[in-house]
C-alpha cells in the first residue's frame, strides 16, 4: 500500500537475513472520514498547503482532525529469531487465528505471482504486512464486533459524535433564532396592519367630511340660483307693470 502523495509504502519495513522486521515510524499511517490512507504528516501537509481539506484521491472535503489508523503493532510483532506468524495468542483465538492465516498466506502467493518473474523484496515485505493488517482486522471482529472493528482499522473515534452533537445544537440554535425572527415579524406586520388600518379608517373619515362639505355647498349654490332667478322675476315684473 503506497501513499500517494510521497509515493512511499504506508507501511515501512525492513529486512533482517530472510525475515521481514516491521519498524516502528514517526510517519504513521493515518485515514481519513472516505477510507483512503496516507502518511499522517503527508495529508497534513496536504492540507496546509490547499485551499481546501479534500483527500488527494477521491476529492471528498475532510472535517475533523487526521487520526492514526487504530492498528495494535505490537500484538502481532515479528522478530528474526522467531518463525513468521507465531505470537503469543490466547487459547480462545488461536484455532482461528491459524484459519485466517492460511487465507491470508493464499492472497499473498497470489499476488506475488502477478509480477514479471516473481515480487521483489519490498513487494513481499508490504504483502506480508498486509496479511498482518488482515489478522489485525479478523481479531478486532472477534473481540469487539465487525462495527467496532471497521471503525477502528480506519481511524474513526468519538470526536465524530462529538461533532455531530456540536452540529445538531447549532442546527437547534438556528431553529430557535428563526422562530424569534418569525415572531419578531409577525409582530411588526400586526403592528403595520394596524396602523395602515388607522391610517384607513381617517381617510376615510375625511372622504365622508369632504363629500358631505361638497353637498353642503352644492345645496348653497342650487338655493342662490333659485334666489336670483325669483329676483330677477320679480324685478322684470315690475318694469312692465
Amino acid at each position: 500500500m503506497v501513499c500517494i502523495i510521497c509515493y512511499e509504502s504506508i507501511f515501512k519495513t525492513s529486512t533482517s537475513s530472510s525475515t521481514p522486521v516491521r519498524e516502528r515510524v514517526d510517519n504513521p499511517p493515518a485515514a481519513l472520514g472516505c477510507g483512503h490512507a496516507f502518511h499522517k504528516q503527508c495529508i497534513e501537509e496536504w492540507f496546509r498547503t490547499s485551499e481546501r481539506s479534500t483527500c488527494p484521491t477521491c476529492h471528498k472535503v475532510h472535517y475533523g482532525t487526521v487520526l492514526k489508523l487504530f492498528i495494535d503493532i505490537d500484538e502481532n510483532d515479528i522478530t528474526a529469531e522467531a518463525p513468521r506468524g507465531q505470537t503469543a495468542a490466547n487459547s480462545s483465538s488461536g484455532s482461528n487465528r491459524g484459519g485466517r492465516k492460511k487465507q491470508t498466506a493464499k492472497r499473498g502467493g497470489s499476488r506475488s505471482g502477478r509480477g514479471r518473474g516473481g515480487s521483489s523484496t519490498s513487494r513481499r515485505d508490504a504483502d506480508n504486512v498486509i496479511d498482518d493488517l488482515y489478522l489485525h482486522l479478523g481479531d478486532l471482529s472477534i473481540s469487539q464486533g465487525p462495527e467496532i472493528a471497521f471503525m477502528s482499522a480506519y481511524g474513526y473515534s468519538s470526536f465524530l459524535q462529538e461533532e455531530l452533537d456540536s452540529a445538531n445544537s447549532q442546527l437547534e440554535d438556528l431553529g430557535d433564532t428563526i422562530k424569534e425572527l418569525e415572531m419578531e415579524l409577525q409582530t411588526k406586520k400586526e403592528s403595520y396592519e394596524e396602523q395602515l388600518s388607522l391610517q384607513e379608517n381617517r381617510y376615510n373619515a375625511e372622504i365622508r367630511e369632504l363629500n358631505r362639505l361638497s353637498i353642503a355647498h352644492r345645496t348653497h349654490i342650487v338655493s342662490l340660483q333659485r334666489a336670483l332667478e325669483a329676483k330677477k322675476e320679480y324685478i322684470y315684473a315690475m318694469e312692465h307693470y
